[in-house]
This record gives C-alpha cells, sequence and structure tokens, in this order.
C-alpha cells in the first residue's frame, strides 16, 4: 500500500513566514527588555558610585561637610555607609589635629613668652650684678640691689640678722604708686625687726642655704610679730593677697646673716635659681664692702693713733696736751661730750680739760667740775680696779650719781682710766644722750689713746709741777 500526504507550498510559507515574524518580535521584545533591564541596573550601581565619586572630589577640595548620604541594604549600602563613616573618623581625626596643633602652638608661645621673661630678667639680674659688686658700700649694695629688682616689677626688701638675733629691716624698693599708698597710710618712717623666732618655719630653712617661695607667709607672720610691726605687715596682706614670697638667704663667713625677700604675683619655684645666685652675689659684695671697711677702719684709726702720738709728743704743756688728746679721741670714737678728769693729791677728781656740751646750761659746771671720789660710784670704780667702766644707760644703772652738773642728760657714760705704770693719773669720761651707743670696740680705742696718752700726761703735769714750784720759789727769793 501506497500512502501520501500533500500540502500546499504556499501555505506551508505562509505559515513558515508568520511563524519566523513571531519568532523575530519575541526575539526583539526580549532584547529591548533586557537591555531595559540591563540599563536599570546600571543606572542602580553607577548612581551611588557618582555620588561617591562627587562627594571625594567635594572632599578633597576641602568640603569636610559633604556625604554620600544613601541608605540602602545592599553591598553598596554597605560600601557608601563605610565611606561615610569613614569620612567622619576623618573629620574627627581632623579635628583632633587641629587641636593638638592649636594647644601645641599655644604652649609654643606660653614657653616663648616665659623664655623671653626668663631671659629679660637674667639680663636685669646680671646687670644688678655687676652694679652691686662695683660698690664698696653696704648701703648702696643694698640700695642697688632693691633698686635693680624693683626694674622686673618686683616688691624687694633686705633684711639682716643683728648681734642680738633680730632680723633687722635694712632696705626696701617698691613702686612709685605703692610708695605713695604707704607714706599715705604710715606718714612715720618705718624701720622694723623680726624676731627670729616669729620665723621659726623658715629661718632653719635659710640657714641650710635653701631659697624657697612661699605664699602664705603674710598670715604666718601676723601672729607672732612685735606690735609695732604688725601695721605695716596687714596692709601689706591687704594690698598683696595673692603675692608670692621668694626668699633667698644672703651669707657671710659660711653662715647665713640675713635674708633678700622678693615679693610679686609671678614667682614660681623655676625662678629660684637665678635670685639665689642673685642673692649669693649680694652676700659677696656685703662681704667684700665689710672687709674692705674693717681695712680702711684700721687704717684710719692706726693713722689716727700716730697722730695722735705725734702730737702728744710734740705738746710741751699740759693743756695742749689734753686738746690733743681730746681731738684725736673725737675721731676715734663719735662722743658727744668728752672731760679729762686728772687726780689731785686729795684725792678728787678735777675737770682739766673737756669738749662737747655746747648750749647745755650745765656747761660751765662741768668744765670746772671736782669730785670727791669715794662720793661718785662710778668714778670710784674706775679708780679702785684701775679699769674702763661702761655704762649702756644710765637711767637703769643704780650708782649713778644724778646729782654732777648735766647727769640727767647723759645716757651712756664711758670712764676710762688713765693710768702711768701701776699709778692713777685720772679718768677719761666721755658720755653720749643716747643710751646703748658706745660698744667694746670704742672701749678698746679709748683705751689705746687713754694708754698712749698717760704717760705723757703724768710727765707733763710734773713738769708744771715743778714749773710752778720754781716760780714760787722766785717769788719768796725775791
Amino acid at each position: 500500500w501506497l500512502y501520501g500526504l500533500g500540502t500546499p507550498e504556499s501555505g506551508m510559507v505562509s505559515a513558515l513566514n508568520e511563524q519566523t515574524s513571531r519568532a523575530l518580535l519575541i526575539a526583539l521584545a526580549a532584547g529591548l527588555l533586557a537591555l531595559f533591564l540591563a540599563l536599570v541596573a546600571a543606572g542602580w550601581i553607577s548612581s551611588p558610585l557618582r555620588r561617591v565619586t562627587e562627594t571625594v572630589k567635594a572632599i578633597a577640595a576641602g568640603d569636610l561637610t559633604r556625604r554620600v548620604g544613601l541608605s540602602r541594604r545592599d553591598e553598596v549600602g554597605q560600601l557608601v555607609t563605610a565611606f561615610d563613616e569613614m569620612t567622619d573618623s576623618l573629620v574627627e581625626k581632623q579635628e583632633q589635629l587641629q587641636g593638638y596643633s592649636s594647644h601645641l602652638e599655644q604652649m609654643v608661645q606660653e614657653r616663648t613668652a616665659e623664655l623671653q621673661r626668663r631671659t629679660g630678667q637674667l639680663a636685669v639680674l646680671n646687670q644688678a650684678a655687676i652694679r652691686v659688686q662695683e660698690s664698696l658700700s653696704p648701703y648702696t649694695i643694698t640700695w642697688t640691689a632693691c633698686d635693680e629688682l624693683q626694674k622686673m616689677g618686683a616688691f624687694a626688701q633686705i633684711f639682716l640678722v643683728t648681734e642680738t638675733g633680730l632680723l633687722q629691716h635694712v632696705h626696701t624698693s617698691m613702686s612709685e604708686d605703692m610708695l605713695r599708698e604707704i607714706r599715705a597710710s604710715f606718714p612715720e618712717p618705718i624701720a622694723f625687726s623680726l624676731p627670729l623666732a616669729s620665723i621659726q618655719g623658715i629661718w632653719p630653712r635659710l640657714q641650710a642655704g635653701e631659697t624657697l617661695v612661699a605664699t602664705d607667709l603674710l598670715p604666718r607672720l601676723s601672729a607672732a610679730l612685735p606690735p609695732e610691726t604688725r601695721p605695716a605687715f596687714r596692709w601689706l596682706q591687704e594690698h598683696l593677697p595673692q603675692a608670692a614670697f621668694l626668699l633667698a638667704p644672703l651669707t657671710e663667713a659660711g653662715k647665713t646673716s640675713g635674708a633678700l625677700v622678693v615679693i610679686g604675683q609671678e614667682w614660681t619655684p623655676a625662678d629660684v635659681p637665678a635670685l639665689a645666685l642673685f642673692a649669693r652675689h649680694i652676700s659677696v659684695a656685703l662681704e667684700k664692702a665689710r672687709w674692705y671697711q674693717a681695712e680702711s677702719q684700721a687704717r684710719q684709726v692706726a693713722d689716727t693713733l700716730r697722730a695722735a702720738d705725734l702730737a702728744m709728743s710734740r705738746s710741751t704743756d699740759l693743756d695742749g696736751l689734753l686738746a690733743a688728746l681730746l681731738k684725736h679721741l673725737g675721731q676715734l670714737v663719735p662722743y658727744d661730750g668728752a672731760t679729762l678728769l686728772l687726780l689731785e693729791r686729795d684725792g678728787r677728781l678735777r675737770a682739766r680739760a673737756s669738749q662737747g656740751y655746747d648750749g647745755w646750761p650745765e656747761q660751765k659746771q662741768m668744765r670746772t667740775a671736782s669730785f670727791h671720789t669715794p662720793d661718785c660710784p662710778n668714778l670710784r670704780t674706775v679708780v679702785e680696779t684701775q679699769a674702763s667702766l661702761l655704762i649702756p644707760d644710765t637711767q637703769q644703772d643704780p650708782g649713778w650719781d644724778r646729782t654732777a652738773p648735766g647727769a640727767e642728760r647723759i645716757r651712756n657714760w664711758l670712764g676710762t682710766p688713765l693710768v702711768a705704770g701701776d699709778q692713777m693719773v685720772g679718768v677719761c669720761s666721755i658720755d653720749k644722750t643716747e643710751p646703748g651707743f658706745f660698744t667694746e670696740e670704742h672701749q678698746h680705742l679709748t683705751e689705746a689713746l687713754a694708754s698712749m696718752a698717760s704717760v705723757a700726761v703724768q710727765s707733763l703735769r710734773l713738769l708744771e709741777q715743778v714749773r710752778t714750784s720754781r716760780a714760787r720759789l722766785r717769788g719768796l727769793t725775791q
């Protein structure tokens, strides 16, 4: 059997063409959809990247406030979020760096200002040390030191230890404004001394050579100060409540002899070395000045004694010798009045020469006074012991003869015997109207001159007696 199937060619071609057209349309539609989807996907990815790029460029240009600001949960969103967090961290680090930079710059400025201040301070102190070393006068040294410190804006004081153990104020420098205020508050000059017991918390440290800064010195001192000094310290406490006190020891022969006190608002422990060094310069200058003064005084004493010996050896009469003795004694010991009393045969001491007492109502009586030695305890002591007697304050001495001419005016008295060999010749009496003036040094100088004059006085007195006897004898024979 033979089976056959036939289809018209035109119908088949038509169906094939229709199917091909439909396939092409579907393919074109799929391609367009794929292209659209590709474009959408590309935009979805590239848009955030463009914003990141723009943000990066803005940040690179200096705008640290720009952020991408995209909220997405996919990988791109995570990338953008990480980028914004990185930018925030960068800004924070930059702000920290700027803060560090500002702080560092401020520190540099402060250190520079401090360096300039200390450089200026050292320049002033160096110049001050030069000026201090140029002087041989203790007063000029202390004045110069305080004056130079005033140029630094400081209120400076110098205290020196006295023989009685007091810390005596010797000089102060201050600004004109402060000086006017102090003069208005205290019309009378302020001169005071501090008992060392009042600064027991500080003095041992100064004795140990320590320079220290104290901000609570005035309150600590106020309660222990003598009554006469408290008003001045209260004034300082009111006007300088926050002031810092820098105290540096002044030394002499290895011992603390005083203190340099510098008062200011800006003293710190860093200022201690420079001012401690300046205090040592002051100490050296004062010690050098004292040695110079001691040498000058010793030379002056030697010259005066030599001149007195020459003048007395050339004297041919007793009155001239006694006048020379009183003249040269006045050059050695600054007395107010002096009398040379010679011992008579009747045991009385008679005034033979005197100096001073000008304007005293008792002047004439004092220059012609005669004393019965047993009735005058002070003169009796000198004659009996053949030793000097120093009365610091006659009003406190029970043996002082208040009935003698001018005795009430005399407050300080020194009697020195004139002894030739072992024979009493007389008494050299010198006095002052202020108590406590004469010292042991004055006593030694008076004794030295009296010892030189005693033999000459005795010789001229004997010569005077011989001349008197001869004149009396000639008168009797004529």
